[in-house]
């Protein structure tokens, strides 16, 4: 009997995993890293929600451990966010907590303790091919969370189960119901960052010491058209709070530290990009190939060539694409399968 390793995060995801695996026959122990002390509805792996992966644990008769990681969080996750956001970037954290934590921390946790597999909530799923392993999207489209996962190592994923891999959200929700499972009632879907309070992430920047400067906001041609409360607390492609009146709606297409500027467009399109901190999980060529490339979670992706020199990439695109953002990561798909990533650098325009 093999011995898996159940991330809980005390969700109605993390806890039909649980009940899957155990189903299948797994010798199951669940384990719940609280990784912040923020408490809220939808915030997942706080302390709150530590208490209904208890209960469902003790349901389904299975070990539980609660792993305090928070310091390590705050030093491997919450001060490069901040830090980046210094360097006028947009970073996604739940991509590196993933790759440190989810998949990281708890898989070498439970290889210690003798686990054969650690599983996770997870809407993906990854395949053998020989002896090889990729990572491919979700039955569930609209649930696929392969974007977030697509930092992992071969290693990493050969020893992680996705029991939802072949499952929609609904057919998850209808196992839940019949199952009798203490779940939190009324649960909805744990959203954005879970270590920002309110998810006010202009609040927490400031509590963290990232000051407000004000400065210029310019126009294409160079011209000041507005003026801006702080530079770090704007993205590319945003239109919210810049607060001009120029009868039309323009969007921040650059951020200039130096200057302390930001340049706004009516058309915040972008032709490509280049990234660094290449992660490629397939074996096949990529050089002057044509993928599909998803620039945030939520993009549908598009068509793009794809070149590699010096340790970088760059991509240009088939059509343009909104608001292309330095920080945020690039995932490459060649169909449902997961090619690789790269964190975007520099916007070509």
């Amino acid at each position: 009997m093999s011995t898996v390793y159940v991330g809980m995060s005390g969700g109605i995801d993390s806890s039909i995993s649980a009940l899957i695996l155990k189903e299948r026959g797994y010798d199951v122990r669940g384990v719940t890293l609280v990784l912040s002390g923020v408490e809220g509805e939808r915030k997942c792996c706080s302390i709150d929600e530590v208490k209904y992966a208890q209960y469902v644990c003790k349901y389904l008769g299975i070990p539980h451990e609660v792993i305090d990681v928070k310091a390590l969080f705050n030093a491997k996750i919450i001060n490069p966010f901040i830090k980046e956001y210094l360097l006028g970037r947009t970073p996604n954290a739940c991509v590196n907590c993933n790759l440190y934590f989810k998949f990281g921390y708890l898989l070498e946790y439970s290889i210690s303790k003798g686990a054969d597999f650690i599983a996770t909530g997870h809407y993906a799923k990854v395949e053998k091919v020989g002896e090889d392993y990729i990572l491919k999207e979700a039955r569930d489209k609209v649930k696929d969370q392969s974007y977030f996962l697509a930092r992992l190592t071969k290693f990493q994923l050969s020893k992680t189960i996705f029991p939802l891999a072949d499952m929609t959200k609904d057919e998850v929700r209808e196992i839940a119901k019949l199952s009798g499972l203490p779940l939190k009632p009324n649960q909805r879907e744990s959203q954005d960052l879970c270590f920002v309070p309110g998810d006010d992430i202009t609040g927490f920047l400031i509590e963290n010491g990232v000051k407000k400067v004000k400065g210029n906001v310019l126009n294409e041609e160079g011209k000041v058209v507005g003026y801006h409360d702080g530079i770090f607390f704007y993205t590319i492609g945003q239109r919210r709070g810049l607060k001009l009146q120029l009868g039309k709606r323009y969007y921040v297409i650059d951020k200039d530290l130096k200057q302390n500027t930001l340049t706004v467009s009516e058309n915040p399109y972008f032709s490509g990009f280049i990234g660094s901190n290449l992660n490629w999980i397939w074996n096949k060529p990529v050089q002057g190939g044509r993928f599909v490339v998803k620039i945030r979670y939520r993009n549908s992706g598009d068509f793009g060539m794809v070149d590699i020199e010096d340790g970088k990439i760059r991509v240009i695109f088939d059509k343009k694409q909104f608001g292309i953002t330095p920080g945020q990561l690039a995932v490459l798909y060649d169909n449902d399968t997961v090619v690789g990533s790269a964190f975007i650098d520099t916007i070509i325009r």
